[in-house]
């Protein structure tokens, strides 16, 4: 199972990730304050993040999954 680790902007997406597939996961307050656990994408991809302590993820952050050659971007739960 994929770990990630780190989040990036959309603005730190380069040419290297033109052809990831692109996905979304939708997640609410608390689980955006939840920097540890499994996931699973609005398409089907499971994996699982271990970010810093304090990470916060917010609307537009981005996940790579190198292996999946997938990147999925947060989405906020109204």
């Amino acid at each position: 199972m994929t770990i990630i680790e780190q989040v990036y902007s959309v603005s730190e997406l380069d040419a290297q990730f033109d052809d990831y597939r692109r996905d979304t996961l939708t997640l609410g307050w608390e689980e955006r304050r939840q920097g540890h656990g499994r996931r699973r994408s609005d398409g089907g991809l499971d994996f699982a993040i271990s970010l810093p302590s304090g990470t916060v993820l917010k609307g537009g952050d981005c996940l790579i999954l190198g292996p999946e050659r997938a990147i999925v971007r947060i989405q906020e739960a109204s």
